[in-house]
């Protein structure tokens, strides 16, 4: 991942790190969001299931 925005093929080169940043910045971002939604549909219990949608023609030809 990121290979699209090195200047050459290496190891922890000096002018790509800020996209090693970036990578590391965002990967922290999605996973604080993962563990606050697993939170969140904890704390909530569904009040009624969903409804079961009988299928038609249409949908069974797709």
């Amino acid at each position: 991942m990121g290979f699209i925005h090195a200047n050459g093929v290496g190891f922890a080169q000096p002018e790509s790190m800020m996209f090693v940043y970036s990578y590391l910045m965002m990967a922290t971002l999605f996973g604080v969001k993962h563990f606050y939604n697993l939170k969140e549909s904890v704390s909530e219990p569904v009040s009624q299931p969903l409804p079961i949608i009988p299928a038609t023609k249409a949908t069974e030809a797709a």
